[in-house]
């Protein structure tokens, strides 16, 4: 009986630790539609990594609705072109502006998403030389701080 009880006890333990296991690879697992669909169209995570740090090389102002916002979306077109299926993974960035409720920033987004899907170079930091003078010749569109606060009121 003895015996029998440690099996129990004993397997109980390892079925407990598989599922602790299991439960640790799911949280690895991201499984959000943009990511699924980032998959699909054959976007790498590389590639959207980086297209998520370019705001960073901006001040922390200007990442949202500024030239470091711009940049992230002419990166996002940039990276787009570099799939099996580049409209594809274009109309996905355009439709991902969908998924938020901001009605102020989608169209400037999307225009950038555009451009950027224009950019044509062998390397990131090539994509960054051509977005940065895209920026500084105003052809990709973007907001001041001063302007983003006054058209979202905060």
């Amino acid at each position: 009986k003895d015996g029998e009880l440690d099996m129990a006890v004993d397997t109980k333990a390892r079925s407990k630790a598989f599922l602790k296991m299991l439960s640790a690879e799911y949280k690895k697992l991201d499984l959000s539609p943009q990511t699924l669909i980032a998959q699909a169209v054959g976007l790498s995570k590389e590639d959207i990594d980086w297209a998520k740090s370019q705001d960073k090389r901006f001040p922390k102002e200007e990442q949202y609705d500024g030239r470091g916002d711009a940049a992230r979306h002419l990166a996002l077109g940039f990276i787009s072109q570099r799939t099996k299926r580049p409209e594809l993974a274009l109309k996905a960035s355009n439709m991902r502006e969908y998924l938020d409720i901001d009605n102020v920033g989608r169209p400037m987004d999307i225009y950038n998403n555009n451009l950027g899907s224009s950019i044509k170079a062998d390397s990131y930091k090539e994509a960054e030389a051509i977005i940065d003078k895209m920026i500084e010749e105003n052809k990709a569109k973007y907001m001041t701080v001063k302007k983003s606060k006054q058209v979202r009121n905060y």
